[in-house]
């Protein structure tokens, strides 16, 4: 079976498969036509459980996915907007199909990010937090996104992205909380050793200035860094730990 040799129709339902795998078969119908659904079951491209909808072989989907071109995915995109029950797929669907900025999509995406947040998704609510950062218009403020975007990618392990993200970006922050933070949060991303992870809290320690309640944050990293990670300086562990008590 060549996914090129099937029809547009099928072609299209197995695209929509592999951009949203949750697809129920009334979204199929609505996508693909009331009848290419039951004709792609009927020649084994997909298997039909109840409302679930599935490619009859994964590879099927993602062939599709291959041959597809960039603007037959994001009009598909645009589509699945239209028919995904969750709120939260709706938006990233519309995300994924923006290729311009688009201040009223990103605060719809900072609502989205939040809700997925709550309920524990948390990388649905990275994902929703990098394309709102992606679609924020030139000149607008963007900060706030940035550092939520670094404590999901954290929180979600992932630490290529993170440094990615803010190793540009930490110095230049312009609020002294911001810099010490995304500091402090860039000792979880890529690493080469217990070395980095010091410059980078001394980095941070020195952005915290006279600020106690900052310094008392960094001092606490340093502490847990030099009794915990090295077992070794506990003499200086319990300097910084007495640093950050008098910070307190």
């Amino acid at each position: 079976l060549r996914v090129a040799d099937l029809d547009p129709a099928t072609r299209r339902l197995l695209l929509a498969l592999a951009l949203a795998a949750d697809l129920r078969a009334p979204q199929a119908r609505d996508l693909a036509g009331p009848d290419a659904l039951e004709h792609a079951s009927a020649t084994g491209v997909v298997d039909l459980d109840g409302d679930r909808v599935r490619p009859a072989h994964p590879l099927l989907a993602e062939a599709a996915r291959r041959a597809a071109s960039a603007d037959d995915v994001r009009h598909l995109h645009t589509d699945l907007a239209a028919v995904v029950s969750d709120d939260q797929r709706r938006v990233l669907h519309l995300a994924l199909a923006a290729t311009e900025p688009d201040r009223a999509l990103a605060g719809r995406l900072d609502g989205a990010v939040a809700r997925a947040t709550a309920r524990g998704a948390i990388r649905l609510a990275a994902d929703l937090a990098g394309h709102a950062l992606r679609l924020t218009p030139p000149g607008d403020e963007d900060a706030g996104r940035v550092m939520l975007l670094a404590k999901l990618l954290q929180m979600a392990g992932e630490k290529q992205r993170l440094t990615e993200l803010l190793a540009p970006r930490a110095a230049s922050l312009p609020d002294r909380a911001d810099r010490v933070r995304a500091h402090v949060l860039l000792t979880g991303g890529v690493v080469h050793g217990n070395d980095d992870i010091l410059a980078l809290l001394q980095r941070a320690l020195d952005e915290a200035g006279d600020d106690h309640a900052l310094r008392l944050r960094v001092l606490c990293h340093l502490a847990e860094n030099e009794a915990v990670i090295e077992v070794r300086h506990v003499a200086v562990a319990d300097a910084r730990a007495a640093a950050a008590g008098a910070a307190a």
